[in-house]
């Protein structure tokens, strides 16, 4: 007799479809519009951090990567490494491109209209 097959448990994190990739996207953009650039010191947000935003819209860090790469080979997000205060080192801080604030002020006036 044969051992049953091992039992896989269900993925905690299951990949999300395409409309929810979107909907992350469009609320990243939001993320990061509202949250603005480094500050004149150079010094970065947590909040524009990989982790920061994963945080901050309860998705994963994974999640989160995907996006920008694609949302930054779009010329939406701009990414540089800077030093973020509480970091011992300096991290990847994402912000808007110009292109990039264009589309959140789209986002926002459609939010607007679909609210008003």
């Amino acid at each position: 007799m044969s051992a049953p097959p091992p039992v896989t448990p269900p993925d905690p994190h299951p990949p999300a479809g395409r409309e929810e990739q979107v909907r992350v996207a469009l609320r990243l953009v939001l993320h990061l519009g509202r949250s603005g650039p480094p500050d004149r010191q150079g010094l970065g947000r947590e909040s524009a951090t990989q982790r920061g935003i994963a945080a901050t819209l309860g998705v994963t860090q994974g999640a989160v990567s995907k996006i920008l790469d694609g949302l930054t080979a779009a010329g939406v997000v701009g990414r540089q490494r800077t030093h973020v205060p509480g970091r011992d080192r300096r991290v990847r801080v994402y912000f808007l491109t110009a292109r990039g604030e264009a589309l959140a002020r789209v986002i926002e006036q459609a939010l607007t209209r679909r609210r008003g």
